[in-house]
């Protein structure tokens, strides 16, 4: 539908000059839970930035990069270049999963001794 076309992080919808799904797709979500769920991580998540002293631009950073680089990995280079799927780079990406997962990577290395609730 519309929503897809412009809330979804696909080869499609960049190659159509949709840049702005780049920006859309990492808060894009299936359902009310799902919003709910990432919502409490990432406001867990935000929590033991404040308390590594970190600034919200790279908490920012890291999750709309990790959300694009998990694009990335599912779709081009798994898809495409390992699985040689032709459709593999038209493949749609969407919610936070690769963000907060490079959020934890990136606090994993600065904070070890911190536990993540």
């Amino acid at each position: 539908g519309k929503l897809r076309r412009h809330a979804t992080l696909s080869s499609t919808n960049l190659s159509c000059g949709r840049l702005w799904v780049l920006l859309l797709a990492p808060f894009s979500h299936k359902s009310v839970g799902e919003i709910f769920h990432t919502g409490i991580l990432l406001a867990s998540a935000l929590g033991s930035f404040e308390d590594a002293d970190v600034s919200f631009l790279v908490f920012l950073a890291l999750y709309l990069v990790g959300c694009w680089a998990a694009w990335l990995a599912k779709s081009v280079i798994w898809g495409r270049l390992l699985n040689r799927d032709p459709f593999g780079t038209h493949k749609e990406d969407w919610g936070a999963a690769g963000g907060m997962g490079a959020q934890m990577i990136f606090l994993a290395r600065v904070r070890p001794e911190a536990r993540f609730q």
